[in-house]
């Protein structure tokens, strides 16, 4: 489902390595940036291509979907503005965007050490593995509680 919309630039919005996400009525939106990367345009939407295909996957799945912030699917944006209301959305693919749950809580990388000690987080990851998806630079929100814990930022894996 496509819909158009204007996001602003604010101080909530965060940013990543290859993408910002922004709090819009508390979803999360994120847009994947043509600046400030090092990839191609092609790569940029592989890359969004492989998130989305991730997340299509994961719902298939009970266990994971119950683990992952809830995918409300991808959408096409207008324009984002900054915040002196100035167009800024040449620096983003604005097709390149997804709406997921805002997540709060505490929030640690995947790979760092306290998360890799958890046994339910090992799980997660076998889990994830046979579905064919990386969480290697993935976020683990609440990771300490294995009942409430849950992951954004995957992808496919690659040979």
């Amino acid at each position: 489902m496509d819909f158009h919309r204007r996001l602003s630039v604010d101080s909530s919005a965060y940013s990543g390595a290859t993408a910002d996400v922004f709090d819009v009525n508390g979803q999360a939106y994120k847009v994947f940036r043509v600046y400030g990367v090092t990839r191609s345009p092609e790569q940029v939407r592989a890359l969004f291509e492989s998130e989305l295909e991730a997340y299509r996957r994961v719902t298939a799945d009970a266990w994971l979907r119950h683990h992952t912030a809830a995918f409300y699917g991808p959408c096409v944006l207008e324009d984002i503005m900054d915040s002196q209301g100035n167009s800024i959305g040449n620096l983003y693919a604005l097709d390149c965007c997804y709406r997921i749950e805002l997540l709060v809580g505490s929030e640690a990388k995947y790979t760092d050490g306290r998360c890799q000690a958890f046994e339910h987080l090992q799980e997660a990851q076998t889990r994830f593995s046979m579905n064919g998806i990386d969480v290697r630079d993935s976020s683990v929100f609440n990771y300490d509680n294995a009942e409430q814990f849950k992951f954004i930022d995957f992808r496919l894996e690659f040979d």
